[in-house]
């Protein structure tokens, strides 16, 4: 089952990648190398996944601090607002 995974992440990157060069011509600039995007493509899932660990424990740490569980804003139902300036969705 990995071979496909890993198939599955390397057409996504090709996509990626062709998306990118495209908006990179469309807007007049020079794309990145193919082997300089994938090395900056790795350093962004790292510290995504670096940032919502750190996210997790900021919760966790946070909540058992306030003595009470946090509402998760990932998963919950979308709240918005209305004043007398307007609606807003605070997302």
């Amino acid at each position: 089952m990995e071979i496909y995974s890993r198939i599955d992440s390397k057409a996504a990157n090709d996509l990626r990648y062709e998306r990118y060069c495209a908006r990179k011509e469309a807007s007049g600039d020079v794309p990145r190398s193919r082997e300089d995007w994938d090395i900056a493509n790795e350093r962004l899932k790292n510290n995504s996944g670096r940032g919502s660990e750190e996210e997790k424990q900021g919760r966790e740490s946070l909540a058992k601090h306030l003595g009470r569980e946090l509402e998760d804003n990932n998963t919950d139902k979308v709240v918005t607002f209305t004043s007398s300036e307007g609606t807003c969705n605070p997302t």
